[in-house]
């Protein structure tokens, strides 16, 4: 099962999935950086999309935090010594900050605006200061271990 059945981990678990996640949380933020349709429907505002980067900071810096601790007690994981739904989550949506190799998930005609933004959301200087080569590395061992990969949603390949 990927949600641990200690229920301390069991709280860790679902803790970090709603700061990935969840109202506020990393995605949430992403999605009001820029006004749009969209971002209207969560709440932007000049003020909230101001204050959407130091979030998404805070939330990234948390999480590498999370795996350095782990990773001192010989895990590879953000809880426990297994795969919880929290490493499926943050690999998956870190995507929008940490772009990943072209090997994980191919450009298409349909999907290279989207792989643009979140380029440019890695480049935003207080996201850009807190990702780390840990980071990177959890993100791929958990999508290359775990996720279909690389992952085809369809659409019209491009050759770069």
């Amino acid at each position: 099962s990927i949600i641990p059945e200690n229920f301390d981990d069991k709280a860790k678990m679902f803790g970090l999935c709603a700061i990935v996640l969840g109202e506020d949380g990393l995605v949430w933020n992403m999605r009001i950086l820029f006004d749009s349709p969209l971002a209207q429907k969560y709440g932007y505002s000049e003020s909230a999309s101001s204050s959407a980067p130091n979030k998404m900071a805070e939330i990234i810096s948390l999480i590498d935090k999370r795996l350095e601790s782990q990773e001192a007690e010989g895990s590879k994981y953000l809880v426990g010594s297994s795969l919880s739904a929290a490493d499926i989550y943050w690999a998956t949506m870190s995507m929008a900050v940490l772009p990943v190799p072209l090997s994980i998930m191919p450009k298409t005609k349909q999907n290279q605006g989207m792989l643009m933004f979140f380029e440019s959301n890695s480049k935003i200087p207080k996201i850009k200061k807190v990702l780390s080569q840990r980071l990177i590395d959890h993100q791929h061992y958990i999508l290359n271990t775990y996720c279909e990969t690389p992952a085809i949603l369809g659409g019209d390949t491009l050759n770069e």
